[in-house]
């Protein structure tokens, strides 16, 4: 992350110390749980990922590419790494956004909250919920790093796609966007269509 005109020695050292503790936090985790813990629905999806035979039990997209991993290294190992990779990396990206911001508070809590041990032990499990969490949580990093960067156009652009990227929303369901202004998108599917404010 390039350094603002501005910055103090201290932001800077903030910064370093964020990041370093969601690069230990990170190992630790994958130390700790190393290859992976694997659940009966992981097993069914490693064997589909071995044999090349997908149903529609599990996500077949997540089978192919547990399938593509296999000729590096066999077992869960990749996918818990993917799945580590994107959970951290979303903490870090929300964290070094709330910095960036000068919110060193919210910055230690973002982290903290992956450090919470409930996260840390559904995150060493190889689970399509666990790896869809890290996606998301990716995903949020990286939308609220675009909505930094991006003209008005495009950032409206990025909250409408977030509202609309969910089918299962139910109607006048409220979810959190740090990249809206009010904190939250309000989303309503009525008769005239799905609307989003926020």
């Amino acid at each position: 992350m390039p350094l603002a005109p501005g910055r103090s020695k201290r932001q800077t050292i903030t910064t370093i110390l964020i990041a370093c503790a969601v690069i230990v936090a990170a190992g630790l985790t994958a130390v700790a749980y190393r290859p992976g813990l694997m659940t009966w629905d992981a097993v069914r999806q490693y064997d589909q990922a071995l044999s090349g035979q997908f149903d529609d039990w599990h996500p077949p997209a997540m089978e192919w590419l547990w399938r593509q991993f296999t000729p590096l290294f066999a077992g869960p190992g990749p996918m818990l790494a993917l799945q580590l990779a994107l959970f951290w990396g979303g903490i870090l990206l929300l964290s070094l956004w709330a910095l960036r911001r000068d919110r060193i508070g919210l910055a230690a809590a973002i982290v903290a909250c992956g450090a919470l041990p409930l996260a840390m032990a559904l995150m060493g499990s190889v689970l399509k919920d666990c790896l869809m969490a890290g996606a998301l949580l990716a995903a949020s990093g990286l939308l609220v790093w675009r909505g930094e960067t991006a003209a008005p156009r495009g950032q409206r652009w990025a909250r409408w796609a977030s509202c609309s990227s969910s089918p299962r929303r139910r109607c006048g369901s409220t979810l959190s966007l740090p990249g809206c202004r009010s904190s939250s998108l309000y989303c309503h599917a009525g008769a005239a269509g799905r609307r989003c404010i926020c």
